[in-house]
């Protein structure tokens, strides 16, 4: 592929739009809430300048997660991006289906399943139609894995349990990729538009969305890993494509900081009390 026509991988919309002009084809909002940046972009265009899927995107931008204060104030902002996100959805659900997406024995590619190990299931004593825990809702989790470890695609695996499962809302977890080194492991992003597994890491499968799945689909994910030519333009903006030329076949690696394990446990802790403080709301008295 021509160098020129490379381009740095990054799954987060407020980055997509860092070199475009706004227009009538997306808005950006941007507030703050417990001192976390957020940024609300709706595409409005199906043609639209960012060439991205139409729908809602959320992303928050924090500083540190390394004391338990600051992961309860990121979890507490990330619980009320969810409800913002389905009101704009204008979905309602009580019924839903959490799916760990990634490689449970890969650190970077782990946040999927270390998050649905934690999720709080409650499908199977719905099930009878007879339990009533107040301050509880309906939820099921999965972690389909990866077509190397199932020989099935993931999507095929979750299309068949949301046809069994029926539930109203699927929420769908995986690591993501940045395009700054500053944002590995302080980004989160919501979206209403689905996922397409191994996107990150451009090892693309079928795509995770309303269409495909036939039910709303809330797609949650966090930067985990950067491109090594976002690295190379971000430390030597200077160096041209022709004196990039060599180094070009390297630019489709991606890595991740040596302090993911740590930091793995640290987002799972995040996503798994948000996600569970929303699903159930008296979670915290159960």
């Amino acid at each position: 592929m021509p160098l020129k026509n490379f381009e740095i991988r990054t799954d987060f919309a407020d980055e997509w739009i860092l070199n475009h002009q706004e227009d009538d084809s997306f808005t950006h909002h941007i507030m703050q809430k417990e001192g976390i940046d957020l940024h609300f972009i709706q595409i409005l265009k199906e043609e639209n300048s960012l060439h991205k899927q139409k729908g809602i995107y959320v992303t928050l931008a924090y500083e540190k997660m390394d004391d338990r204060e600051a992961r309860l104030k990121i979890a507490s902002t990330l619980q009320f991006c969810i409800r913002e996100l389905l009101e704009k959805m204008k979905v309602t659900p009580h019924k839903f289906l959490v799916v760990g997406l990634g490689n449970r024995m890969v650190a970077s590619d782990a946040l999927g399943p270390l998050v649905a190990n934690e999720i709080m299931v409650t499908a199977h004593f719905y099930k009878d139609g007879n339990f009533d825990m107040k301050g509880t809702q309906e939820v099921a989790a999965i972690v389909p894995g990866v077509m190397g470890q199932t020989g099935i695609e993931s999507g095929e695996i979750v299309k068949s349990i949301v046809d069994t499962y029926g539930p109203e809302l699927v929420i769908v977890v995986d690591a993501l990729a940045t395009g700054s080194t500053a944002r590995i492991n302080r980004v989160i992003q919501l979206n209403s538009v689905g996922i397409i597994p191994g996107s990150g890491v451009g090892n693309h499968r079928m795509k995770l969305d309303e269409e495909t799945l036939g039910v709303p689909v809330l797609s949650l994910g966090v930067a985990t890993v950067i491109s090594v030519a976002a690295i190379v333009k971000e430390c030597v903006p200077q160096l041209d494509f022709e004196q990039l030329q060599e180094a070009h076949p390297f630019f489709h690696l991606v890595v991740t900081p040596k302090s993911i394990d740590v930091e793995m446990k640290q987002l799972c802790e995040i996503l798994a009390l948000a996600l569970n403080r929303f699903l159930h709301p008296d979670f915290d008295k159960l």
